[in-house]
């Protein structure tokens, strides 16, 4: 029931964020997503704890939007400022991948434990 709700939470979330995208936005979601699935597959290889690949997966995404922020911010010469709403599309993409990825992960030990 627990996988189910939590599902439903996921599909709901990328309908919103379909809803309220502005041009560019999928780049943000696209780089998080990446960012995301490299350090959980990152860890993964490192013989990490589920918590740190969870604790990783999420927090370098958002480590990486708001460096990218404070670029456009502070070092871009055609940078549009510092927005907020860019770090929450690029972490939605890490939420989404590394919920995904914890799912399939707890599936997989599943089916382990059953054989």
């Amino acid at each position: 029931m627990k996988k189910l709700i939590l599902i439903l939470l996921l599909v709901n979330s990328l309908i919103s964020v379909g809803q309220i995208m502005r041009p560019g936005d999928d780049k943000h979601l696209i780089a998080g997503s990446l960012i995301s699935a490299g350090t959980y597959q990152f860890v993964t290889n490192q013989n990490g704890t589920e918590k740190s690949k969870f604790i990783l997966s999420l927090a370098v995404p958002l480590l990486a939007a708001v460096a990218k922020e404070l670029y456009d911010e502070y070092g871009s010469i055609y940078g549009s400022g510092f927005d907020m709403r860019d770090i929450a599309t690029t972490m939605t993409g890490a939420i989404i991948v590394t919920f995904t990825f914890k799912i399939l992960q707890n599936k997989k030990k599943k089916n382990k434990k059953t054989i």
